[in-house]
């Protein structure tokens, strides 16, 4: 099985905290996010875990799915052509 998260960062700056979505499989670990400010953002996949970094604050889980359907979580992100949510920082 594979896990799909939300992975919640601390801001760089401002008051907004930074989110993405981070796929755990066994065979590989894919970070999506947004990257950039408004009105230039842009598409990031990062190879990795979340917590190889400090700006790391928590991982929600929001589902799990079979390894062999995890490729189309990276279709899936690939194919949103603007998704713009701003969080509040705790």
């Amino acid at each position: 099985m594979a896990k799909l998260y939300v992975a919640m960062y601390r801001p760089t700056k401002g008051n907004y905290e930074h989110w993405a979505l981070y796929l755990e499989n066994q065979a590989e670990h894919k970070i999506y996010e947004v990257t950039g400010e408004y009105p230039r953002f842009k598409r990031n996949v990062v190879s990795g875990k979340p917590t190889s970094t400090s700006r790391h604050r928590r991982s929600i889980l929001v589902s799990e799915i079979n390894a062999n359907e995890a490729p189309e979580v990276g279709k899936a992100a690939s194919a949103v052509k603007c998704l713009i949510s701003w969080w509040r920082s705790v």
